[in-house]
């Protein structure tokens, strides 16, 4: 078993997750996502592939999420890739910022 204990990750629960940052969803567009099932994802960077939960709680092993408790970028990408509602109208805002 990871090392978060049950608090930390009912801190990264969906009911519960802060709002997400404007920048890291904008990194999080450009990475390409894969659903294993309705719960979690594979999340390719540049570098890195990184296996992603959003259900029942959030997971991801990179640095930003494990270390920095961040919702990291691979989250998001997961998150847009499901339909979240405030990550979509963050990356439409950033996709209309563009044009």
């Amino acid at each position: 078993m990871d090392e978060k204990t049950q608090d930390e990750r009912v801190r990264f629960a969906p009911a519960n997750r802060p709002p997400l940052d404007p920048v890291r969803v904008g990194k999080a567009m450009d990475l390409n996502v894969h659903r294993i099932d309705d719960d979690h994802f594979r999340v390719y960077s540049s570098r890195n592939e990184y296996h992603v939960a959003l259900r029942p709680y959030y997971e991801c092993g990179c640095g930003d999420f494990v270390w920095r408790n961040h919702i990291c970028k691979h989250l998001i990408a997961a998150l847009l890739w499901d339909g979240d509602d405030e990550a979509r109208t963050i990356a439409d805002e950033i996709l209309i910022g563009d044009e």
